[in-house]
């Protein structure tokens, strides 16, 4: 259920691995923390809870970047199968809220000193 909101939230189709274990580990509501016994949760262990679903990790490209990551479409067939619909429409409907409840946020100006980057 996390990995399909981070995935909503997100409006990506692709994440890397490193970013979606910082995500759920900052899930400060949820177990993720507490699965690992006080262990930190770290990309190959991700990828060991995962591998029965048949999610694995492979190389992807965002923007400049390489590394290994996910895929949406790869979880696409566990999350029919384990998220009952009415969770999901229940859960996009909120997202939605969201979205127009909060104000947009205003570009930072940008001063002489910082460096931009190409994403």
């Amino acid at each position: 259920m996390d990995i399909f909101l981070l995935f909503a939230m997100s409006k990506s189709e692709r994440i890397f691995s490193r970013e979606l274990v910082e995500a759920l580990v900052g899930c400060g509501d949820r177990p993720w923390v507490e699965l690992r016994k006080g262990k930190a949760v770290t990309e190959t262990w991700l990828a060991q809870q995962l591998r029965p679903y048949g999610i694995k990790p492979r190389t992807l490209r965002i923007g400049e970047l390489v590394a290994k990551g996910y895929l949406q479409e790869d979880f696409v067939e566990t999350f029919r199968r384990y998220i009952p619909k009415p969770e999901v429409e229940a859960m996009m409907r909120d997202l939605e809220e969201r979205t127009v409840k909060e104000p947009k946020a205003e570009p930072a100006p940008t001063g002489a000193n910082e460096s931009s980057s190409i994403e």
